[in-house]
């Protein structure tokens, strides 16, 4: 729009591009307060993200003190099987065997010479082969003519994506037909029918028999203090409150061979370093949590104005992106409130009590951890109840989430909590803010490009009138 600014003025002489220059910077003068409202809104949109993060991480570490830390298990080693735990597992001793694994059902033909060679009667039609399972499921499979090979019979079992695998394998038999149950246990034993071709039926129906059964449908066996049970899975979660067996190999053999084989005892014992961990991280988020929030929330005193040239106080630009903000202020006042209050009326009944001091003036944490550790040991159930609480007095983590939750969370599944609304809020204020700026440097782009065009007429007739005063001079010598 502003192209050959540069030469105006070249004709007359006179600094017309200056002057027009100068203009311009006045004219856009016009956007600053639009810009600066913008940036602002930027400037608080990142702080409030970095809260965000910062409270979604002291809500996860609340939590973990809340329900996980307290209920953490060690698990001792074990070699016939291996255990994990879940919200519910108690400490404690148990005697486990394990006597059978559970097996998957496989069914394997006869050889055959060509694994391509069609197996079935070629009259023109098709054929239905069934696979059923003792779970009740089956797939039904229709086959052409040239859909009889063990190849091309492997294939279109597998193309049903159900419950059984098919495969062709080279023995010393020759090429076999391989099905496979994906379900272990006798749930899983199969039969293998076919409708419309004897002859196929003949080489995979087991009604026929004509098959040979190369795993056996096997349910798990184990004994589980002294009680015997019979599963169909080698995965076990059923026995054990909120402790899930992963059945490795049957137990070893015990003394007398023919007698029971030999048991292992699992041992469940709380994880107070679990414990611990949760704490220094709860610490570590909050924190950094306080830190950013005070960052965001500084103030420093307003660059005063001179009164003689008329100058306004001015804020400092070294103040937080959201100082003086309610919202911010609301929940550095619910953190550190929640904090300092008591749990219970047990010896450990406050974070005081653990060794961790509470800076007054900047809210920050310092934990004893020799203080803490001597509080695991002798006083879990007090701690439990400083942080987990009880029905009738919640503890400090469910405090913590309550402060937290409104903001990042809502009460509504789809929501994301008030922080998000804000964030709506002031990207909105950008967007009607980027159109007044668009909107006004067009209106800025106009007024200069007519400004420009007046100077270009006016650079001319300058210079014609020189040039006319020019002649009359010389005319008149």
């Amino acid at each position: 729009m502003m192209a050959g600014i540069d030469f105006i003025g070249s004709s007359s002489g006179l600094p017309l591009n200056d002057l027009l220059k100068n203009l311009k910077q006045a004219e856009m003068q016009r956007l600053t307060p639009y810009t600066n409202d913008k940036a602002k809104n930027q400037a608080k949109i990142s702080s409030w993200g970095k809260i965000a993060s910062g409270l979604n991480a002291l809500s996860g570490s609340a939590k973990k003190l809340g329900e996980e830390a307290f209920n953490a298990l060690t698990i001792s080693a074990t070699k016939a099987f291996t255990a994990t735990t879940a919200t519910g597992a108690l400490a404690g001793s148990h005697t486990i065997t394990v006597n059978q694994l559970a097996g998957n059902h496989a069914i394997a033909t006869e050889g055959q010479p060509d694994a391509d060679e069609k197996l079935g009667e070629q009259q023109g039609g098709e054929r239905t082969v069934t696979i059923k399972q003792a779970n009740g499921k089956e797939i039904k499979v229709a086959l052409k003519d040239d859909e009889t090979s063990l190849t091309s019979i492997a294939k279109q079992i597998n193309k049903q994506g159900g419950d059984v695998t098919a495969s062709v394998v080279k023995s010393d038999e020759g090429y076999q037909l391989i099905v496979t149950s994906k379900t272990s246990g006798s749930d899983g034993k199969m039969s293998i029918t076919v409708e419309g071709d004897d002859a196929l039926a003949g080489v995979i129906g087991t009604d026929k028999g004509n098959t040979t059964e190369i795993a056996e449908a096997r349910d798990a066996k184990l004994e589980v203090n002294g009680i015997e049970y019979t599963r169909s899975s080698n995965t076990v979660n059923d026995i054990i409150t909120g402790v899930t067996l992963s059945l490795n190999q049957v137990s070893e053999e015990g003394e007398d061979k023919s007698g029971p084989k030999k048991a292992e005892i699992l041992t469940l014992s709380p994880d107070n370093s679990a414990v611990k961990k949760s704490l220094q991280e709860f610490v570590k988020n909050y924190n950094a949590l306080l830190k950013e929030a005070a960052s965001a929330s500084k103030y420093v005193k307003p660059e005063k104005g001179s009164a003689a040239d008329g100058e306004v106080t001015q804020q400092n630009k070294g103040n937080g992106a959201l100082v003086g903000d309610s919202t911010l202020r609301g929940l550095v006042t619910g953190l550190r409130n929640g904090v300092n209050d008591t749990y219970g009326d047990g010896e450990i009944a406050a974070l005081a009590d653990l060794g961790i001091k509470i800076d007054i003036a900047t809210g920050q944490m310092t934990l004893d951890e020799k203080k803490l550790d001597g509080a695991i040991e002798k006083n879990g159930d007090d701690l439990k109840q400083l942080f987990v609480g009880s029905e009738d007095k919640p503890g400090l983590a469910e405090a913590i989430g309550k402060v937290i939750s409104p903001l990042v969370d809502g009460e509504d599944k789809d929501a994301k909590g008030q922080l998000a609304d804000i964030k709506k809020d002031l990207e909105a204020r950008n967007k009607t803010l980027d159109d007044a700026i668009e909107k006004m440097q067009r209106q800025i782009d106009t007024r200069m490009d007519g400004q420009r065009k007046q100077f270009v007429e006016l650079d001319k007739m300058i210079s014609q009138l020189n040039n006319t005063s020019n002649s009359l001079v010389s005319l008149l010598k």
